[in-house]
């Protein structure tokens, strides 16, 4: 991450940082317009292709799961917003 803190950061969060940071992938998870948070875009394409191999996650509820643990998020109506 670009200011890392002194302390640990989770694995989770540095692979979805690292994720989200990827140019490649924003038309499945990209930041939100303030950079202070990210939008997941396609959640079928995101767990398709992303979830399983990164996060070991079997599925997109197990994931949501984890990732609470660490942010809290906003459901929208297209969109799911951390």
């Amino acid at each position: 991450m670009k200011d890392r803190p002194d302390f640990p950061v989770p694995v989770i969060l540095d692979r979805i940082y690292k994720l989200v940071d990827d140019p490649s992938t924003d038309s499945i998870i990209s930041w939100s317009k303030s950079n202070k948070g990210f939008v997941i875009r396609n959640q079928e394409k995101l767990i398709r292709r992303k979830i399983y191999k990164r996060f070991f996650c079997s599925s997109f509820k197990t994931f949501i799961s984890r990732l609470k643990h660490y942010v809290s998020f906003v459901f929208a109506k297209d969109y799911l917003q951390f």
